[in-house]
């Protein structure tokens, strides 16, 4: 069976340096609770899933990662078992994809992080308007990454330099949450 990670554009940088997927909470479902942060999240379903954030952004393009179904598992039995995770926080997640229409049956996870090099089958990106694409070579989808600043990447994408930042911040509730952006810088002649 494959898996897919979805992600996104001003993701995918740092996956790639990183050359893994690391673990991430599950903050966006409930920001009140204490998320637990060392679960890598895929699905079965190759369009995404609504309850998560980058599956309903709209400006950024969308990225998915085809990965073997290795080491990743049931998600209520690692939670079950995994130190930090309890009822309030399935219920959470449980409600989250009533809300949103979506079936929790499609949900894997891994404790992160998880190598790509083992793992990884495929890429495809997609826009709003668009359909998934998945290029002949990773190179075709992003290229030449390189570390500007301490949270900031250089990258080409489709013949455009664009930068990535991120950093953490606490919001108004004292929760730490992560922030991704990415801005097109120029286009590059051919």
């Amino acid at each position: 069976m494959v898996l897919y990670h979805h992600t996104s554009l001003a993701h995918l940088p740092w996956i790639l340096l990183q050359r893994e997927l690391v673990g991430t909470p599950a903050k966006e479902v409930s920001s009140h609770l204490d998320w637990p942060d060392d679960f890598v999240w895929v699905t079965t379903n190759a369009d995404g899933d609504r309850t998560t954030a980058v599956c309903r952004q709209h400006d950024i393009p969308r990225i998915r990662i085809t990965l073997k179904d290795d080491p990743f598992e049931d998600w209520a039995l690692l939670a079950a078992r995994t130190a930090g995770w309890s009822s309030v926080h399935i219920e959470a997640l449980l409600n989250s994809a009533e809300k949103f229409n979506q079936s929790p049956v499609s949900w894997r996870a891994a404790v992160g992080p998880v190598g790509l090099e083992d793992n990884l089958i495929a890429l495809a990106s997609k826009t709003w308007e668009t359909k998934w694409f998945e290029p002949d070579s990773l190179f075709d989808m992003i290229s030449e990454i390189e570390p500007l600043a301490p949270g900031v990447l250089q990258f080409l994408h489709k013949g455009r330099l664009h930068k990535a930042g991120r950093k953490k911040m606490i919001d108004d509730l004292g929760i730490e949450r992560h922030w991704y952006g990415i801005k097109e810088v120029e286009k590059i002649n051919a």
